[in-house]
């Protein structure tokens, strides 16, 4: 039997491109690469950030996250930390972001304040990068100090902590880890969002505003809430086994274990779990993150980065509640380095179905 030479190669075609179709849905689903990105690395060891690896970057204690984000942004770690300036309008945008409501999650109130800054600097549409650095400073000072409470001429880490904890100086160090640690994680959701929109051509502020909204997601940025939820159901060490054999019962997963890059284990979670029983080995928190630790550990699961952060958090004296923003406040330096990136790629991001 003979067929028609176009219908051939348009079977082949459809064919094609349903087999082309299946391997770019696996990608999308913790899959192979689909977008070319120097930024960073995600190795076995942990993420490399412009080839320097983020785990060593935490455990210096002369690199803050001022100098990580540069790092992210440029190519270049500075020698010494940058002076990031708080914007000029930040006193009005900060009684704006007032209007999400003191029952308002703390991660509303960055949500708010973004935009609110966005409205008051008509120079925003610029896509340089010499006009989207200074910007993207002002903005990360802005969150974290409307987030800590109370602006400080310190560093980002020494201004939240002693405005939202009271903590000396000297635990600075430890915030710096957490920030780092959460800096970038290659095509994450909430960074993937943000790129999206920067392939639009859309601005810094509305760019940054996507990557929180994907953040706020419980599937995304929700898992130390979860665990937070954890830890309050089992109340004190003794009962670890007790909640973990009534999750495993019920088909539930413990938040803060395992994660689909690392089988290994997530080396992002060590340096923070050190730092919370330097910090705060006495915190209750603290003690029952240790004790579901070793719990999991029998049962072959490792803890990831969202367990070292309720961990250190708690140390710090941090309130659960503002957990979510601290890990905004990190994610938003590798969000601008993808803003960044994507402005200079210059395609727009539109997948088919």
């Amino acid at each position: 039997r003979r067929y028609r030479k176009a219908d051939v190669l348009r079977l082949k075609a459809r064919r094609e491109g349903r087999d082309r179709g299946a391997e770019i849905g696996s990608a999308l689903r913790w899959g192979e690469p689909v977008l070319d990105s120097s930024i960073t690395e995600v190795r076995p060891d942990g993420p490399y950030y412009r080839g320097q690896s983020a785990v060593a970057l935490a455990r210096d204690p002369e690199v803050c996250f001022e100098q990580v984000a540069e790092l992210l942004w440029t190519g270049s770690l500075p020698a010494e930390r940058p002076e990031w300036p708080m914007p000029p309008y930040f006193e009005a945008s900060r009684d704006a972001a007032a209007s999400a409501g003191p029952d308002s999650p703390p991660l509303a109130w960055l949500a708010v304040l973004v935009p609110t800054l966005a409205s008051r600097d008509a120079g925003r549409f610029e896509r340089t990068p010499e006009a989207v650095l200074p910007r993207a400073r002002s903005l990360i000072r802005a969150l974290a100090e409307l987030l800590g409470g109370g602006p400080g001429p310190e560093s980002l880490a020494e201004s939240f902590l002693w405005s939202a904890t009271g903590r000396p100086r000297k635990h600075a160090p430890a915030l710096d880890t957490l920030w780092t640690l959460w800096a970038d994680h290659e095509l994450n959701v909430s960074s993937f969002a943000a790129r999206v929109a920067a392939s639009a051509n859309a601005d810094l502020y509305s760019c940054v505003s996507a990557g929180l909204a994907a953040l706020s997601g419980p599937r995304h940025g929700g898992a130390c809430e979860q665990l937070h939820a954890l830890l309050e159901e089992i109340k004190r060490p003794a009962r670890v086994p007790q909640v973990v054999n009534e999750r495993r019962r019920r088909g539930e997963a413990i938040p803060g274990f395992g994660h689909p890059l690392y089988p290994q284990g997530d080396p992002r979670a060590l340096p923070m779990l050190e730092l919370a029983e330097e910090v705060g080995p006495r915190t209750p928190w603290v003690a029952l993150v240790r004790a579901l630790v070793a719990e999991l550990r029998e049962r072959g699961q490792e803890p990831n980065v969202d367990c070292g952060t309720v961990s250190l958090a708690a140390a710090l004296g941090v309130p659960a509640d503002k957990v979510p923003g601290l890990i905004a406040i990190g994610r938003s330096a590798g969000w601008v380095a993808h803003i960044l990136e994507q402005y200079e790629a210059g395609f727009l991001i539109r997948p088919r179905a």
